[in-house]
């Protein structure tokens, strides 16, 4: 396992360990959904890779 940074990854590499983490926890990726939207203001616009800032 190498030791890259969180801050090198894109968004599309830490959403799906952040997926894998839910899930794991017994949480729904809807969860997963609404935290993302509250931290960031970017909203899911269609697939899991479609996500857009809302001003």
């Amino acid at each position: 396992m190498t030791s890259e940074s969180v801050f090198a990854m894109s968004f599309a590499e830490v959403y799906l360990h952040y997926v894998a983490k839910v899930e794991k926890k017994g949480r729904s990726v809807g969860e997963l959904h609404e935290v993302i939207e509250w931290l960031t203001g970017y909203v899911r616009t269609g697939s899991d890779s479609d996500w857009v800032l809302v001003d």
